[in-house]
């Protein structure tokens, strides 16, 4: 458990506003669903008298609730969301080395909604959940992120 997060208070905060930080320092669970999330779950908050926290997943199921679906909280250290936008920004640096690899003139850059398309089938989601989730994470589009990938032109 992380300092910053020693007190329920400061803990329901974390949770409320799906804080990264606090991922991996508690989990909380919910009685009345009898679910326990990761503080970033995307799942719908729960009222706050319904909610209690533990410092290990394995604490919440001890107290006799089960994992999240959605977020996996028993599992890696990442949502599966942040884990396929990973492999997907590793992608488009692929994408990006390919491209630079080529003349100038051939590199398929204008139509970057092709490359999007292959590179959310890649990742085996919908171009549409390949954007969203991407932008979600990054902060970027994915269009965005491939235009700041640098071009060496002379390579």
């Amino acid at each position: 458990m992380t300092l910053a997060y020693r007190e329920d208070g400061a803990k329901w905060r974390a949770v409320q506003q799906r804080e990264r930080t606090a991922d991996g320092s508690f989990v909380y669970a919910v009685r009345t669903t009898k679910i326990y999330c990761r503080p970033v779950c995307t799942a719908r908050l729960a009222r706050r008298g319904n909610v209690e926290f533990f410092d290990y997943p394995r604490d919440a199921e001890n107290a006799g609730y089960r994992p999240c679906k959605r977020c996996k909280p028993q599992g890696g250290v990442m949502m599966p969301e942040a884990a396929a936008t990973t492999r997907i920004r590793a992608l488009i640096e692929q994408e990006t080395r390919q491209q630079s690899s080529l003349d100038p003139i051939d590199r398929d850059l204008g139509d970057i909604s092709k490359t999007t398309s292959r590179l959310a089938c890649k990742a085996q989601v919908s171009k549409w959940h390949f954007h969203r989730t991407f932008k979600e994470i990054t902060g970027l589009t994915p269009s965005e992120y491939f235009a700041q990938q640098p071009f060496d032109y002379y390579n």
